[in-house]
C-alpha cells in the first residue's frame, strides 16, 4: 500500500475600493468586453449621486435654519412690540398691571438669548472635553495596536 498526499492550494485576493486590481480587470475584459468601462461609469454615477445628496441635504438644512431665524425674529419682535405697547398703556392709564405684562413679554427674548449663550457654552465645553479625552486615549490605543509581540 502506498500513501497518497493531497495538496490543495487556495488563493484569496482581496481589494478595497471601487476598482479591482489590474490583473482582475484583464480577466473581466476577457470574459465581458467593456466591463471595466461599465465599472468606471457606475463609480462615476455613484459619486455624482453622493454629491447631489449632500447638496440636497445642505440646501434643506439651510432652509430650516433660515426658517428658524425668521420665526425667532418674529417672536422677538412681537414680544418687544407687546412690551412697548403695555408700557405705553400703563403710562397713559397710570396703572401697574400693564407693567407686569411688559416685563413678562420682554422676558421672552431675553431668556431666548440667555439660553442660546448657555447652550453655546455647553457645546464648546463638550467639544473641548471630547478633544481632551481623545488626546488622552490615542497613545493607549496606538500602544495596543502597534505593540510588538514578545520574542520567544
Amino acid at each position: 500500500m502506498s500513501a497518497s498526499t493531497f495538496v490543495e492550494h487556495t488563493e484569496v485576493q482581496v481589494w478595497q475600493g471601487q476598482f479591482p486590481p489590474p490583473d482582475a480587470v484583464e480577466k473581466y475584459e476577457a470574459v465581458l468586453p467593456g466591463a471595466f468601462d461599465r465599472i468606471v461609469a457606475m463609480a462615476e454615477r455613484l459619486q455624482e449621486a453622493r454629491i447631489a445628496e449632500a447638496r440636497y441635504t445642505q440646501e434643506h438644512r439651510r432652509d430650516d435654519i433660515l426658517r428658524g431665524h425668521w420665526l425667532g425674529f418674529a417672536a422677538t419682535a412681537l414680544a418687544i412690540t407687546g412690551a412697548i405697547s403695555c408700557t405705553v398703556v400703563g403710562a397713559l392709564t397710570a396703572t401697574d398691571g400693564p407693567y407686569w405684562v411688559a416685563v413678562a413679554l420682554i422676558g421672552v427674548p431675553v431668556m431666548a438669548v440667555a439660553r442660546a449663550l448657555v447652550d453655546s457654552a455647553r457645546r464648546s465645553a463638550g467639544r473641548q472635553a471630547m478633544h481632551t479625552d481623545k488626546q488622552a486615549l490615542e497613545p493607549a490605543i496606538a500602544d495596543r495596536l502597534y505593540r510588538m509581540p514578545p520574542k520567544a
